[in-house]
């Protein structure tokens, strides 16, 4: 019945990996010491802390380059703040110059080597560069003074998903929720690995409890739909596509899930349109392609098979 429902495994840690990506600036605005503190009203709070202030508020807006260059100000006033030059490090990696950021980040690191959000952000860098050993050698050494570290444990799973190795994946996964259990990141991403391991039962437990806390998350309500598709509950994976679909109606991997399950469905007309939406929005979504041609490309039932 479910011939291609493999598939919705897939999508679920694409989009597990999308949330993470946008995960890594939230943490750093908000974790210990990425925060300078609280703003005050004298000259050396101002000029100590405006640049920093504003430099965030530059990157929210999407500005990197006038946040970097706010960071870069500061730092010529102040070049021993840890803070600063982790910031400059996280947008400079989000500007794919992972070159720099590992220079600001070893100077970060010999002013605060104990600090966990500069190690996690160290990896970063290095795994941007290629450098997977050292990469895992610095969550190690991370995880070793901050075993319950968010972001590193989180930042060790996606090595784990990139190598392959979704057991490992999932532990982490689910030490991350285990210290942090509204983390929406680890959940996701501990569904995701559920889910790839066939463990679809159990990703629903999981994903059941996130929707009840969280009900307008489009991508828990993504990962349901396909856990409910995977474990034949195909009617009630429609109607929670359909849920992340009016949550994020521009989300193309969740129009792609919808035609799936509509497919499974024997639905074919209706899967196809929903392909073609997906198309519409990422024209380069190859498994959409792929599903739209081959139902097209499918015999007509003759008369005497129809039913």
């Amino acid at each position: 019945m479910l011939g291609h429902i493999g598939q919705f495994a897939a999508l679920a840690a694409v989009l597990a990996g999308i949330a993470y990506g946008a995960h890594m600036l939230q943490h750093l605005r908000h974790s210990p010491e990425g925060d300078p503190g609280t703003v005050t009203v004298s000259a050396e709070g101002f000029a100590k802390f405006s640049p920093l202030d504003a430099a965030r508020q530059s990157a929210d807006r999407g500005d990197l380059d006038e946040a970097i260059t706010s960071l870069s100000f500061l730092l010529k006033a102040d070049p021993f703040r840890a803070d600063a030059l982790a910031l400059r490090a996280e947008l400079r990696l989000r500007q794919g110059n992972s070159a720099a950021a590992l220079t600001d980040l070893k100077t970060a690191l010999d002013i605060e080597p104990n600090a966990p959000t500069n190690g996690w952000l160290h990896a970063v860098a290095l795994l941007a560069q290629g450098m997977t050993n050292e990469a895992n050698r610095s969550l190690d050494r991370i995880l070793v003074r901050h075993p319950s570290f968010t972001p590193a444990l989180l930042e060790r799973a996606k090595l784990f998903e990139a190598q392959g190795k979704a057991p490992e994946a999932l532990s982490a996964y689910s030490t991350a929720l285990a210290s942090d259990r509204d983390n929406p990141i680890a959940l996701l991403g501990q569904t995701a690995m559920l889910l790839q391991l066939g463990r679809a039962a159990e990703a629903l437990v999981e994903l059941d409890r996130g929707a009840a806390r969280k009900p307008n998350d489009a991508q828990m309500r993504f990962l349901r739909a396909g856990a409910l598709a995977v474990v034949g509950r195909l009617p009630e994976g429609l109607a929670e596509a359909d849920e992340c679909l009016r949550l994020a109606p521009a989300a193309p991997k969740a129009w792609l899930l919808k035609g799936q399950i509509l497919a499974a469905l024997g639905k074919s007309t209706d899967a196809i349109t929903s392909f073609d939406e997906a198309l519409r929005l990422e024209p380069s979504l190859a498994a959409a392609r792929q599903a739209r041609d081959r139902i097209a490309s499918a015999p007509e039932p003759s008369a005497s098979t129809k039913p």
